[in-house]
């Protein structure tokens, strides 16, 4: 057994994609604060900034031996990853098993939510139930070869949080996760967009700051979480520095949304359809509740997983 595994307390709770909607407001906005509050101390006392730094690479050091092995297109991702914080590639050319089904269910999802829009709506999401009537999206997530390079690029098992099929629509409203920030459930984070229909820059891509500068613009703006306007980080990441996410239907984007500052782009002109799915570390530094899929929902996600697809979900799904 890994010693991550052994390390997994009894009980936990793991944090579920933004779609759960079932949580009141007035929770949701405690623990934010309690989360955001217990990272200002640590990131602001340097003895606990270097103690956590120091306990998590132990861990990295200690899993370093059990690493899968990468094929030679995971390295070239894992690679950029490490410098950029952002690799961009396409389902083609990734060419994981099951991704014909995939992108059926994909362009399923697409017209229900195109179905929905009505005026006054800038993001609308495929519900919980919705993913679990057909669990292909869902454990495409668990594909080993996914696994294989989040473990690699985490150092560390990943722990899974499951899909967010959405649409952003093209509004030019800058709210929410359409502004500048960084994630900061964890030290790092693994996470994969798909575009569902063609993205260019009026269309809401993901838009990022590359790694180096990002981490500079970081120690300029002391930051630790929360959003920061256009005019705040040009004051400390030159716009010049800013970049797209674009391309066709199918474009695929690895990126690690915590060491990177990022955000939705709003979507000016057209529509944007996507798939996130993401990945921590089994301690991410934020905890959230389970998504609540019935048992019949999770019998359904979980058949016939391997021992180690099963490990990357232990109590992320349940009532």
């Amino acid at each position: 057994m890994r010693q991550e595994q052994r390390d997994m307390p009894q009980q936990r709770r793991a944090f579920a994609p933004a779609n759960t909607g079932l949580i009141s407001t007035l929770g949701n906005t405690t623990k934010r604060l309690t989360n955001r509050a217990k990272r200002e101390v640590v990131e602001r006392i340097p003895m606990l900034k270097v103690r956590d730094a120091q306990r998590r690479q132990r861990r990295r050091t200690d899993h370093a031996p059990s690493l899968p092995r990468l094929e030679s297109r995971e390295q070239e991702h894992r690679a950029r990853l490490e410098t950029d914080g952002v690799s961009i590639t396409s389902l083609a050319d990734l060419d994981l098993p099951d991704t014909d089904a995939l992108r059926e269910a994909l362009l399923g999802l697409q017209s229900r939510l195109q179905s929905r829009l009505e005026p006054g709506l800038s993001t609308i999401r495929v519900t919980n139930d919705e993913i679990a009537e057909d669990p292909t999206i869902w454990r495409w997530g668990l594909n080993e070869r996914l696994l294989d390079l989040a473990e690699n690029y985490l150092g560390l098992p990943p722990r899974y949080y499951g899909a967010d099929v959405r649409c952003e629509v093209a509004d030019t409203r800058t709210f929410d996760v359409r502004q500048w920030h960084r994630d900061m459930e964890d030290d790092r984070l693994f996470k994969v967009l798909i575009w569902l229909n063609d993205v260019d820059i009026d269309g809401g891509p993901f838009e990022f700051v590359p790694k180096p500068v990002t981490t500079a613009a970081s120690k300029t703006l002391s930051y630790v979480s929360g959003f920061v306007s256009d005019s705040r980080l040009a004051s400390a990441a030159d716009a010049t520095h800013w970049q797209a996410a674009v391309g066709p239907a199918w474009t695929a984007v690895f990126a690690d949304t915590a060491h990177v500052f990022h955000r939705a782009k709003p979507p000016t002109l057209r529509n944007r359809y996507s798939l996130t799915i993401t990945y921590s570390s089994w301690h991410p530094r934020k905890l959230y509740s389970k998504v609540p899929f019935s048992a019949a929902q999770q019998a359904r996600i979980r058949a016939n997983l391997s021992a180690r697809q099963a490990a990357c979900l232990p109590d992320i799904i349940g009532n």
